[in-house]
């Protein structure tokens, strides 16, 4: 068990209780005059410097919370300012105004690109008979989706619903029939994805299609 606390606090109080008691009895307990009296100026120097550095934190707490509360509103007007001079260049059409304000005009738009296809399409039947597909793409820079469907005695897939999101309900689920798959597209204004992988949903009671079919998970 230690004897001297290792909290800094605590390690000072420990000296500072007991140099009046080892002063008083130095011999008794052999100890000489001095060296008591040199550990009594060393146990001062320690507070002092203990306190000196609680009192500089204590200082560094209010300049950081000051300097935050300073930054903050600085920013906060510049911003409002560097709004006023683009809405001033965008209503006079001067791209000369940002050069008097030395600040860079907005960067163009970059091209949104072709978007990635759909991908980890599911499909499962709800309560009502219905079909709820679901999907992962990107909703970025105005994409939504197209779904298509294909039956068995479909030639050609057909459209049965566009959706800016990534879950669409078939609702149009006839009696009798075995099983549908399905495939989604992407679409943005910079063009249409590939399409998704596509998948087979089964209608309950019905036996599995083709074996090259993917069974919805």
């Amino acid at each position: 068990m230690a004897i001297v606390p290792k909290q800094i606090n605590e390690n000072i109080e420990f000296y500072e209780n007991r140099t009046t008691p080892w002063e008083d009895n130095a011999t008794a307990i052999g100890l000489t005059q001095v060296q008591v009296d040199n550990l009594l100026t060393l146990v001062t120097a320690a507070r002092n410097a203990y306190t000196a550095a609680q009192n500089a934190r204590t200082a560094a707490k209010v300049a950081t919370v000051a300097l935050h509360n300073a930054l903050s509103e600085m920013n906060e007007l510049g911003a409002a300012f560097i709004s006023t001079i683009r809405a001033k260049a965008e209503a006079t059409a001067n791209p000369n105004v940002y050069n008097l304000a030395q600040i860079p005009p907005p960067a163009p738009p970059s091209p949104s690109g072709i978007p990635s296809a759909p991908t980890n399409v599911k499909g499962q039947i709800n309560s009502n008979g219905h079909v709820e597909l679901s999907w992962k793409g990107s909703l970025a820079f105005g994409t939504f989706f197209s779904v298509w469907k294909k039956r068995p005695n479909d030639t050609k897939w057909k459209q049965i619903g566009a959706i800016a999101g990534k879950k669409f309900v078939d609702e149009n689920t006839k009696p009798l029939v075995e099983w549908a798959m399905y495939q989604v597209f992407a679409h943005r204004s910079s063009g249409t994805s590939e399409g998704s992988e596509p998948i087979t949903v089964f209608f309950e009671g019905q036996e599995q299609g083709p074996e090259s079919l993917q069974i919805a998970a």
